[in-house]
């Protein structure tokens, strides 16, 4: 059932503001009734405890995309979201056991995200050829950059918890 409200709420939240209230009625009428139904208690308790901490990544993301309405700054709202959730974790305000589960599964199933842009990609063929190595050279070095950095904040990481240990 969380796949389905995942993938639903993936396609109305590219729209505009009003699209994702709509997106979010309809996803707590998808929890009302699991809730209702008649699954088994250990069925439906692990059922309600998916939806109720995926309902916690979309109301930051709905709170990010409320701030980009009102912020007049060129930062997309998904921005915006992740850094109102961040600063909810850092704080203590949301503890990390209330989105921990699902943002596990959410990442499992990240590379299913990159679907629909390698489709966008074949599509907008005719626009890219023309560039295709200054946007394929674009790619290769910020790739490399970025598996650099990330080797090296993730090494800093760990000594610095491995000097915690001791």
């Amino acid at each position: 059932m969380s796949v389905s409200i995942i993938a639903q709420f993936c396609r109305i939240c590219h729209g505009k503001l009003p699209q994702t209230i709509a997106g979010m009625q309809e996803i707590c009428y998808a929890v009302q009734q699991c809730s209702t139904n008649s699954l088994p208690d250990g069925q439906r308790k692990e059922s309600m405890k998916y939806i109720r901490q995926f309902l916690w990544i979309l109301l930051f993301s709905f709170a990010g995309e409320m701030l980009k309405f009102l912020i007049p700054l060129p930062v997309p709202a998904s921005i915006y979201g992740l850094l109102l959730l961040l600063a909810a974790l850092l704080t203590g305000l949301l503890p990390l056991e209330s989105v921990k589960e699902i943002s596990k599964f959410l990442i499992e199933i990240m590379p299913l995200m990159f679907i629909p842009a390698a489709v966008g990609l074949l599509e907008s063929w005719g626009a890219l050829s023309g560039i295709f190595w200054q946007v394929a050279a674009a790619t290769a070095v910020s790739t490399v950059l970025v598996m650099g950095v990330s080797g090296q904040v993730t090494q800093y990481l760990i000594r610095r918890q491995g000097r915690k240990q001791k």
